[in-house]
């Protein structure tokens, strides 16, 4: 029976070794260094009691020896047996923490050699341990998505899978250090229920993350349709899954999103490196923070803002602007300097007419150091708040924000300047003179589930069903207005600070708004409403489009009893009759109920948008905004 019980304790001990050099990479480096600790921290003091026992009037002797048998221990050798006759060794628990040390270094020095020795074998492990917890299968590598890897490696129960034609040997060993799997069989390529089985992806409770995240978003978009296509004949559940897709274009989205009857991922976020770029420098440095808001919580001053560089970065600069620099009390104004401005603005003069006829945006053909440039300056040194540059080249930046800081300063201008680049953010902290730089991609950013989470609840209390919860009104929630919702959501900061309130505040007292406070948020909940539709494209409703859709829905109503004609919205064409001043929403309200015999009060939804905030975080509590 004793040596039954040896033989299954030192298979699982065996068993237990094996998955701890190739699982959790945290995990395993943690365990690697708890391993050395322990053989240095026990092996010492026996080994140099033994000798010392044994060579009592030679203590070079024995401090050599000492050291000799601790280095041997990290090589797979053991002198336990040299140190038999000792006192130590005759007392049974230090002879078995003897050994206990020699098996901690054995464990410390064996990744390399099973790497080495067994790496296919190694390999079976690790697809063994990408079965179980979260999976986020992760197409195209580069340093980008290893980085992102390991990001989702750090969070506990997570299995990453690396999915590549082909993979350079530094980022192939980068992979191997993080005990994730790489695949670049035919197999993975096609998302084939052969992969899918290999990685343990089955009908059931198990969530699975699809990344598409090469630099080619052509690429993503094909991979993600194979993807679609392996888990519907799979018959995954579209709530166990996500798409995160590095696209040009965000309407991709609603090709991918499960709605209705169509088959699809339950979550789909999209996002390109310019557009993360632009929220990362929003999210670190908000415009809110530039400004002075009275105990109303109106602004007490316009936002102005001047962007050099009118690239794919520049234009996502611009948006997020736009869409977080709206503020009631505050009027929007932002100048855009770009040499070669004439040349390259000429779709988002066409794209964007909407947006560029509602707002104060100036686009000049102008160089950042021309003279045009400082002369703007001068004109607005009392105004301007916000400053970013972003003309692709680091060095070009680093000469533009020299002059500029430096400038600004003179004229005692208080806005700060900012780099924003595809590589990342970087600003000097004019108080402490330290240059801080962010990297954006970070999971938070390209993965919100905070936001999510959210605009879950958001859009659950929006939809006003007592019948379904908040994970049933979401999956029946279009792409667009899952956006819509995720843009509110992420406004709430800003919501808060014009109050003079915070989220610990809220969540402990309640929001506790004043009826003046109610009517100010509301309207700035209307002008960052407005912003985000026009940034997305939309138009105001013309009134004979008015008359059409209501027509339509009358006409419907009559024949079935039912219509499913939402007047003052036309996704179609991108029309939508909301987007007009405060002031005359009580008048489209009263219109759209005589139609529809309903009690709508849309000065009243962006009030209660507003008041959500406090309902949202409570619920949503410990994941608080970053």
């Amino acid at each position: 029976m004793f040596s039954f019980v040896t033989i299954l304790l030192s298979a699982a001990l065996f068993a237990a070794i094996i998955f701890i050099l190739a699982g959790n990479f945290r995990f395993s480096k943690k365990a690697t260094g708890i391993f050395m600790f322990l053989a240095v921290a026990l092996g010492v003091p026996l080994y140099g009691a033994g000798y010392a026992y044994l060579s009592p009037d030679n203590l070079p002797l024995a401090v050599l020896r000492t050291c000799f048998s601790v280095c041997g221990m990290f090589l797979g050798r053991s002198d336990a047996l040299l140190v038999a006759d000792t006192p130590v060794y005759e007392t049974p628990i230090l002879a078995a923490g003897l050994w206990f040390a020699c098996t901690c270094a054995l464990c410390a020095t064996a990744s390399a050699a099973i790497t080495t020795v067994g790496a296919k074998a190694m390999k079976r492990i690790r697809v063994l341990m990408a079965r179980r917890g979260e999976l986020s299968i992760i197409y195209g590598v580069n340093e980008d998505s290893v980085s992102l890897g390991q990001q989702i490696m750090e969070r506990r129960g997570n299995s990453v899978v690396f999915v590549d034609k082909s993979v350079s040997s530094s980022l192939m060993n980068t992979i191997s250090s993080t005990r994730a799997v790489l695949r670049t069989d035919a197999s993975a390529l096609s998302c084939d229920g052969a992969f899918l089985k290999s990685v343990g992806v089955r009908p059931g409770p198990r969530k699975i993350s699809v990344y598409a995240v090469d630099w080619n978003p052509a690429n993503n978009i094909s991979f993600a349709g194979l993807c679609m296509k392996g888990m519907e004949q799979a018959q995954l559940k579209p709530e166990q899954t996500a798409l995160i897709l590095n696209g040009s274009e965000s309407s991709v989205g609603s090709k991918f999103q499960a709605l209705g009857e169509k088959y699809g991922f339950g979550s789909v976020t999209v996002f390109n490196d310019a557009s993360v770029a632009a929220r990362m420098l929003i999210r670190s440095y908000p415009p809110y923070k530039t400004l002075r808001f009275r105990e109303d919580g109106s602004a007490a001053e316009d936002f102005d803002a001047l962007i050099i560089g009118f690239g794919r970065v520049g234009q996502a600069v611009l948006a997020e602007l736009v869409k977080n620099g709206q503020f009631q009390g505050s009027t929007f104004h932002a100048a855009v300097f770009s040499r070669d401005m004439d040349s390259i603005s000429g779709y988002y003069h066409t794209g964007y007419e909407t947006l560029l006829a509602n707002y104060d945006i100036e686009l000049r053909a102008a160089d950042a150091r021309s003279r045009q440039m400082y002369d703007y300056l001068r004109a607005h040194a009392h105004t301007l708040k916000y400053a970013v540059i972003c003309c692709g080249s680091e060095k070009v930046n680093e000469e533009i924000e020299e002059d500029l800081s430096r400038h600004l300063r003179a004229i005692h201008c208080s806005a700060q300047v900012y780099q924003c680049t595809y590589s990342g953010l970087r600003h000097l902290n004019p108080a402490t003179l330290d240059t801080e730089m962010k990297d954006i991609y970070r999971l938070n950013l390209i993965r919100d589930s905070r936001l999510d989470a959210m605009a879950m609840e958001l859009n659950h209390m929006y939809c006003s069903n007592p019948d379904s919860t908040a994970s049933e009104d979401w999956a029946g929630c279009d792409y667009f207005s899952r956006m819509s919702s995720r843009a509110s959501a992420d406004f709430m900061p800003a919501m808060l600070y014009a109050v003079g309130k915070t989220e610990q505040e809220v969540v402990e007292n309640g929001l506790n708004l004043t009826p003046e406070q109610r009517q100010v948020l509301g309207m700035t909940e209307h002008l960052r409403w407005c912003a985000f539709h026009y940034v997305m494209g939309y138009r105001p409703m013309p009134p004979e489009t008015f008359e059409e859709r209501a027509a339509e829905y009358l006409r419907q109503k009559q024949e079935t009893g039912a219509s499913q004609v939402r007047i003052t919205k036309n996704a179609a064409e991108r029309e939508h009759a909301c987007l007009i001043p405060w002031d005359e929403l009580d008048e489209l309200s009263r219109r759209e109920n005589e139609i529809t015999g309903k009690n709508l009060d849309y000065k009243e939804m962006d009030i209660q948008n507003v008041l959500a905030i406090e309902k949202l975080l409570r619920k949503c509590r410990g994941n608080g905004w970053s």
